[in-house]
């Protein structure tokens, strides 16, 4: 305990419901599951404070849900963990979260729950592959990662990433 501070153990433990949205890396592979390994014994050692239960699913199957069925889905829990691979997103079929999926992140985190964003959650795609040529025609991404427009899209004003207002409404 620290000064000023003060800690009592609950007299039973907290439940925290945890859903990991996974991503394909290169090739068919998701990552990790934060379930495991060196995650897994912090929450074990925790366990008489916090019964924290983590489940899985992937980019693709939230992007073959109706919004309906993944806010439903998303009710369940606290909290929402993404990211954890290079180029979160990149080897999904859509690049990454389509609207529907992108929504209800947006939703989820408008609720005031919690997400952990980790590593290429967000990239630096900021139109869709469809809709830009340069001068010439060509494709600026072309031989390029190009993950995550959808996503960007809508995350970066409730997390606090857009500083100029380029994703306002007002636009």
């Amino acid at each position: 305990s620290q000064i000023d501070y003060t800690f009592i153990k609950p007299s039973t433990p907290t439940e925290i419901k945890i859903l990991q949205i996974t991503s394909k890396v290169q090739g068919s592979q998701y990552v990790f599951n934060i379930y495991s390994g060196n995650f897994k014994k912090c929450f074990d050692e925790l366990s008489d404070i916090y019964n924290i239960t983590v489940h899985t699913c992937s980019v693709k199957e939230l992007n073959e849900m109706t919004a309906e069925d993944i806010g439903t889905k998303f009710d369940k829990y606290n909290m929402l963990v993404i990211g954890f691979c290079d180029g979160y997103g990149y080897a999904e079929d859509n690049n990454g979260f389509n609207k529907n999926s992108a929504d209800a992140i947006k939703n989820f985190i408008n609720t005031g729950k919690a997400v952990l964003f980790s590593h290429d959650t967000t990239s630096y795609v900021n139109l869709s592959s469809y809709n830009i040529k340069t001068d010439k025609g060509d494709d600026p991404y072309s031989g390029q990662w190009h993950w995550g427009y959808y996503f960007n899209s809508v995350i970066r004003d409730p997390v606090g990433l857009d500083r100029y207002g380029v994703t306002g409404k007002n636009l």
